[in-house]
């Protein structure tokens, strides 16, 4: 044999022995085996409903009622998602954009600069120069 062979057959037989070194061959402690706990979600990944947090408003048209309207105060961006009830009203203070999701909602909002309605048989009354888009069908947006 050459001295190239050699050294590799040298070298081969050295890493298979490393590497059977680290199989672990031996059974495991089934006792000493790590069991899995639970995870806590942090509160950035959960939707706080009605309520205005760092400039951002969900707010969920089902929680109105006739017999208990919802209002939100002055919020930078606000969405309004869900079915509304008959006769509920939501009102909101000053918006810089408001996307109505919603269906059958009406919304009283303060001002606001712009409004986007992909929702359907919505009724959005705003002050103020506002850029308005109905993109949904039945709505009725105007200026008081």
């Amino acid at each position: 044999m050459n001295r190239k062979t050699v050294a590799s057959v040298a070298l081969g037989a050295a890493l298979i022995a490393a590497l059977a070194g680290c199989s672990g061959g031996a059974t495991p402690d089934k006792s000493a085996s790590p069991t899995p706990s639970p995870t806590k979600t942090s509160a950035a990944n959960e939707t706080v409903y009605n309520k205005c947090i760092d400039g951002l408003a969900t707010i969920n048209a089902k929680d109105a009622t006739a017999e208990k309207p919802l209002a939100v105060g002055d919020c930078a961006h606000v969405a309004v998602l869900g079915a509304a009830e008959d006769g509920s009203t939501i009102t909101l203070g000053a918006v810089e954009d408001l996307l109505v999701e919603a269906s059958g909602a009406t919304i009283d909002v303060q001002s606001a600069k712009s409004i986007t309605v992909p929702g359907s048989d919505n009724t959005v009354k705003y002050s103020g120069e506002t850029a308005v888009k109905d993109l949904g069908k039945g709505n009725t947006i105007s200026a008081r």
